[in-house]
């Protein structure tokens, strides 16, 4: 299938397409993220159940939050990027898109690995991602969060403090980060 993005994979928002903007399956009326939101929003929508997309700087990430999907950018190396016009070298991945943590990793392990026609590939031994999902696999694990990011919206908050006990009823040991010196707001 086709899917939608921004002009040469650069914006935020997704609305500055040739074939116009993508609309958000949750609310039509709000962005899908950008450039990776045609991706993002196809799974949410149910078109498709998992899509690949391609990030610089936050292009997986920020459409699959807008979208109520999972999706990470993965370790630079680990999934290759043949056939994807960078938009710098040292930064650009390709990564899943799915309805949950297990799909994500599912379509992981199919996409990583070593690939002759890209040098950034990284030549080292691929696990199952899936198997890292076990029960108890945040147990003693240290996560930092940064509630100032979470914003003012009450009900984004209610949802990111359910987020945070859920990691911590998991064994996650949570640190809340106070300062980020190098963030900019």
């Amino acid at each position: 299938g086709k899917l939608n993005m921004d002009e040469f994979a650069m914006g935020s928002s997704n609305e500055n397409s040739a074939f116009g903007p993508v609309k958000n399956p949750i609310d039509p009326k709000r962005t899908a993220g950008g450039s990776s939101g045609g991706s993002a929003a196809a799974v949410a929508a149910g078109l498709a159940p998992l899509a690949v997309g391609t990030e610089t700087n936050g292009s997986i990430i920020s459409p699959a939050s807008a979208c109520g999907i999972v999706g990470f950018k993965p370790t630079l190396g680990l999934v290759s990027r043949t056939g994807i016009i960078p938009i710098t070298h040292w930064q650009d991945t390709a990564g899943p898109m799915a309805r949950s943590v297990r799909e994500a990793a599912q379509l992981l392990n199919v996409l990583a690995g070593v690939d002759p026609r890209d040098a950034a590939t990284a030549n080292a031994k691929i696990t199952d991602f899936t198997a890292m999902l076990k029960p108890g696999s945040l147990r003693g694990k240290k996560l930092g969060i940064v509630r100032r990011l979470a914003g003012g919206n009450p009900k984004v908050l209610e949802i990111f403090e359910t987020a945070v006990k859920t990691l911590r009823d998991a064994g996650a040991v949570i640190v809340d980060t106070v300062e980020l010196p190098n963030f900019v707001e």
